[in-house]
């Protein structure tokens, strides 16, 4: 029993000198100091990440007062009916929708649902499938595109192949036409080979040489992702684009069911806007896009993030490369064309945009600034294809003020040179087929030069590009007083043939019988003529009914005055056509249209008739003077119908 206790006792003051020792250990002022020390860099930790959210928050709201406040003056500036954007900033996305996208039914622009007509901005997603199956199929970028079609090729009568990097380039030197390019119905609508086939434009210049803008070489891509994925391009897209992108409020093609949701668009007319049904593309894979600004803020989040979206990859990052950064130039100093996109050099920071305009009401930007993580897309239910460059040109002067550029010196030739540049510009490049060429006579642009060597552009207001230029290096153009330029491009035998603007701003020179003043005067003095000789006819018919005229004679009087009255129809109908109706040349040529374009040919059978049958010049009894009046009637009739071939007004 003694022992237990002693244990016991030994146990007891063993537990006590420990006890002690903790103690004093835990008093102890170093190991006080470290447990403080601890704490605090716990603190540091979660600091910053607090701070750098509310920054990322104040940057958001920063750029989303901005734009507030900037579209709510453009939509009052421009009688805008409905506007939505979203933007992706480092990640983060904002989407905000103003005003009505049906003004009639009081339907208001919701980012998240509405649906606006994407038109060109197509163009880009099919480039992004085109590198999907570069990565995946391993498709040649630089062979003749012919090596992916069956039943059906690409003529080129250039020795240099047609390849797929031409077509995303623009640089397929095809002269497109905008006439039928909608149907106004879904069962008008042709399956893409077909449309292709029946569609073909004329190659004016060798692939890869000059930037041509156009819709018929992304239709080629459109055919090429058919053929070798062996799959319908409409499901292709949604299978390997829009799904992982979760893009599900898009699709390629306007159908009916989609047409109730889509934003109505307006057109203003004498002030006033008019609303306009969308149409069905024809050409599904260059601009039959439909889809919502949120939507495509996850197209723009994937390349920010170097081609992932949800964890999952999308595009390649060399993929990616390629589409942000330049693959043609027509020049070094200015902007040229990624794979999809096209530059803008007005700025320090790198710009790739791309523009989608309807003239049945609809105008879509979408621009990037990779190197700053920024992205955004704007949709407007409105025509207006200025409105794209004007954003971008004033948020860059908000966000990356840079200060005035030097004044440019004249190269020793330049003044020489000037005269080399004179004359005026069309927009685009025409195949001269007829009504394409009558509605781009109010697309011209001029380009004047002063004794100082100064040349002088009066390019439209849509491009904001300074009015005065000096050359710099041989057909390379520099802005006076900004770091802008433009080149004029020359053909084989040095003579200039166009004027590049960069992007889809290709200006081609026109013929000095084309310009507008030259063609307005002689459209006036045409109608005033056949006018004329209509009012002499019928002055004369009254004044002489009761004298007895020879037959032959009769029937010359006659058929003049039918033919002045053929060709006064003509035109009236044509300038009718071309000011109030040039919006419906975009479904096609109509039947009215049709039967109006039949009567150069009447002129042309009348006239022939009248040549041979009725001359003046075999009127031997008739004085001189007569003779030499009707002589020049007759004159003027051939004149005006070898006017009307060289605008291809005959034989459409």
């Amino acid at each position: 029993m003694k022992k237990t206790k002693a244990i016991f006792a030994l146990v007891l003051a063993v537990c006590l000198v420990l006890g002690m020792a903790f103690c004093s250990f835990a008093q102890d002022p170093d190991n006080q100091e470290v447990t403080v020390t601890e704490e605090p860099a716990q603190e540091e930790t979660v600091e910053p990440d607090e701070q750098e959210t509310d920054q990322s928050h104040s940057k958001l709201d920063v750029l989303t007062d901005y734009f507030e406040q900037y579209f709510s003056g453009q939509m009052q500036k421009f009688n805008i009916p409905g506007l939505a954007y979203a933007f992706v900033d480092e990640g983060q996305i904002v989407a905000r929708g103003y005003g009505f996208a049906n003004i009639e039914q009081g339907i208001t622009v919701d980012p998240n649902t509405t649906l606006f007509p994407m038109e060109d901005l197509a163009k880009v997603l099919t480039a992004t499938a085109l590198l999907q199956l570069v990565e995946a199929k391993g498709l040649d970028l630089d062979v003749d595109v012919n090596r992916y079609l069956s039943d059906f090729s690409v003529s080129n009568q250039y020795s240099r192949p047609l390849t797929l990097r031409s077509i995303a380039t623009h640089t397929t030197g095809f002269a497109e036409s905008r006439l039928g390019v909608y149907a106004s119905s879904l069962d008008q609508l042709q399956p893409l080979k077909e449309y292709l086939t029946d569609n073909a434009p004329l190659q004016i210049y060798p692939p890869g040489k000059t930037s041509t803008y156009g819709d018929y070489g992304y239709g080629i891509a459109g055919l090429v992702i058919e053929e070798v994925s062996n799959t319908e391009f409409a499901d292709y897209m949604q299978q390997h684009l829009l799904t992982p992108l979760a893009m599900n409020n898009t699709s390629f093609g306007l159908t009916d069911e989609i047409l109730a949701n889509t934003a109505r668009g307006y057109v203003e007319i004498q002030g006033e806007l008019e609303a306009k049904q969308p149409g069905y593309a024809r050409n599904f894979p260059a601009n039959s896009l439909i889809s919502t600004v949120r939507d495509m803020a996850n197209y723009m989040a994937m390349h920010l993030n170097n081609g992932i979206f949800n964890n999952r990859w999308v595009l390649g990052s060399d993929s990616v490369a390629m589409m942000q950064n330049q693959q043609f130039t027509q020049h070094p100093k200015l902007p040229g064309w990624t794979f999809g996109f096209y530059e803008h050099k007005a700025f320090q920071e790198a710009v790739i945009m791309h523009g989608g305009d309807s003239e049945l009401g609809y105008s879509n930007i979408m621009f990037m600034l990779p190197d700053a993580d920024f992205a955004m897309i704007v949709s407007i239910n409105r025509y207006l294809p200025e409105f794209g460059l004007n954003l971008i040109n004033d948020f860059m002067a908000w966000r990356y003020p840079v200060d005035s550029a030097e004044t440019a010196i004249i190269v020793d030739s330049g003044v020489d040179r000037t005269h080399w540049f004179v004359g005026k510009y069309t927009l685009d490049y025409p195949a001269w087929d007829s009504l394409e060429c009558i509605r781009r006579l109010f697309t011209q642009i001029y380009v004047g030069a002063d004794e100082s060597g100064i040349i002088h552009i009066d390019f439209p207001e849509e491009l904001g590009l300074p009015t005065q230029w000096v050359e710099v290096e041989p057909l390379l153009l520099r802005a006076v007083d900004s770091e802008k330029y433009v080149a004029f491009i020359d053909n084989d035998y040095g003579e200039i043939t166009h004027l590049y603007a960069g992007g889809i701003y290709n200006y081609s020179k026109v013929p000095w019988h084309k310009t507008t003043e030259v063609t307005l005067i002689a459209f006036t003095g045409f109608s005033v003529f056949f006018a004329a000789k209509l009012i002499v006819s019928l002055i004369r018919r009254i004044r002489n009914r009761r004298l007895r005229i020879r037959t032959l004679d009769r029937f010359h009087q006659n058929m003049e005055t039918l033919i002045c009255l053929v060709n006064l129809v003509f035109l009236g109908g044509l300038a009718y056509y071309v000011l109030r109706c040039s919006i419906d040349l975009l479904f096609g040529i109509s039947p009215v249209l049709l039967g109006l374009l039949l009567l150069p040919w009447v002129s042309i059978v009348l006239t022939v008739i009248l040549l041979i049958v009725g001359s003046s010049i075999n009127k031997r009894r008739w004085p001189f003077s007569l003779r030499f009046y009707h002589f020049i009637i007759q004159a003027v009739m051939v004149v005006f119908l070898v006017y009307l071939w060289t605008w291809n007004l005959v034989g459409v």
